[in-house]
């Protein structure tokens, strides 16, 4: 699976709505239908950078809190964890999940 960045949210998007785009983009990167996901877990959380605590190499971040939400997806018996910040300008996919 590849690591993802989508940045091209202009506008603030709501909890539902950004966990809506993470089963969308886990969707094309199974190459499954969106309906044979669930949405397991959306949590606020305090990312310690705009990196949401996954870092791309070569890159430097500022070291400054950044609220977000960190969104744990279910397709079978796999879970998928994306991270986002708050208003769903940046959302990526935590490989390690």
């Amino acid at each position: 699976m590849q690591y993802n960045d989508a940045n091209t949210m202009e506008e603030h998007m709501q909890p539902d709505q950004i966990a809506e785009a993470a089963k969308h983009n886990l969707a094309q990167d199974l190459g499954i239908p969106e309906q044979d996901i669930s949405v397991e877990l959306v949590d606020p959380i305090d990312w310690p950078d705009p990196s949401l605590g996954l870092p791309m190499p070569g890159m430097m971040y500022t070291q400054v809190i950044t609220p977000g939400y960190r969104i744990v997806l279910k397709h079978g018996t796999e879970r998928y964890e994306y991270r986002s910040n708050q208003n769903g300008s940046i959302l990526r996919f935590n490989p390690a999940s």
